[in-house]
C-alpha cells in the first residue's frame, strides 16, 4: 500500500491504528485463553484431571496469547518475599485468580503500589486451583513469567 505524500500524517495514523488493533486483538485472545483453555475445562466434571494433566506447573499462556489480563481486586501488604494479588478475570469484583509474586532482591520491588481496578497483564506458572470457590493460582517467579500493571478502569 502506497501512502500519498500529500497526506503526511497518514502513515502515523496507520501505525497508531495497527497498535490499537493489535492491543484489542491481544485482549480478545487473552479472554479466549482464559475461557477456553482455563476456566471452562476446570469447571467441567473432569476439571481436576484436566488440571493435573494439562495445567499444573505449566507456564500459561504460551503461543495462544502473549499474556492473560485481569483487574486487580486486592493486593496484600509486602511481606518477606511474597505479594499476593487477587484478580478478577471477568467483569465482576469477585476474584478468580491469585498471583503469588515471589520477590527476590531489590530488582523485584514494585515501583509503585497498584490500586484496586488496575489492569494487570501476566504470564505465570499455574500452581493450584479450587473449584468452589473457583480460584486459579499462578506463581510469578520463574523464567518466562511476566507481570505488568497497565491502567485503571
Amino acid at each position: 500500500m502506497t501512502i500519498p505524500r500529500f497526506i503526511p500524517g497518514a502513515s502515523l495514523l496507520l501505525v497508531m491504528a495497527s497498535v490499537i488493533v493489535s492491543q484489542t486483538t491481544q485482549t480478545i485472545e487473552s479472554a479466549n485463553v482464559w475461557q477456553w483453555v482455563i476456566k471452562r475445562p476446570l469447571t467441567a466434571p473432569n476439571g481436576e484431571e484436566y488440571f493435573a494433566s494439562t495445567l499444573k506447573d505449566a507456564l500459561v499462556p504460551t503461543g495462544l496469547a502473549p499474556y492473560l489480563q485481569g483487574v486487580l481486586v486486592s493486593i496484600t501488604p509486602e511481606t518477606v518475599g511474597v505479594r499476593r494479588l487477587l484478580l478478577s478475570m471477568e467483569t465482576t469484583d469477585k476474584a478468580d485468580v491469585t498471583i503469588l509474586l515471589l520477590l527476590r532482591g531489590q530488582r523485584a520491588k514494585l515501583k509503585a503500589e497498584p490500586k484496586k481496578g488496575t489492569v494487570v497483564r501476566f504470564r505465570g506458572v499455574v500452581q493450584k486451583f479450587t473449584k468452589e470457590p473457583f480460584m486459579v493460582t499462578f506463581v510469578i517467579d520463574r523464567r518466562g513469567s511476566f507481570l505488568d500493571f497497565v491502567e485503571s478502569r
